[in-house]
């Protein structure tokens, strides 16, 4: 089930969407003490959206949205190198 259809038939919030599609899908494989948070020595897979998904569920479904993507602890996607100037210049 993705996250669009847990929001249209379900009834679930965005966020209830996304724990489903992460925490819960972990605990559901078996896997809780591995998967679905960001722990240490959980196996780490992340995504850096440019914008809220809460706000707007589909930059998920739109690669360019993407601007980094993790799997396992390792980039699969690096995030831009615009994007780390801009965070040392924040800092």
């Amino acid at each position: 089930m993705d996250a669009h259809t847990a929001i249209d038939l379900m009834g679930f919030t965005p966020m209830e969407a996304l724990v489903a599609a992460t925490k819960s899908g972990g605990e559901i494989m078996g896997l809780g003490h591995k998967l679905g948070q960001i722990r240490k020595g959980y196996l780490t897979d992340l995504l850096l959206v440019d914008g809220n998904p809460l706000a707007e569920l589909a930059l998920l479904q739109d690669r360019a949205r993407l601007l980094a993507i993790m799997k396992d602890g390792a980039f699969h996607k690096p995030p831009p190198p615009s994007l780390a100037r801009r965070r040392r210049e924040a800092a």
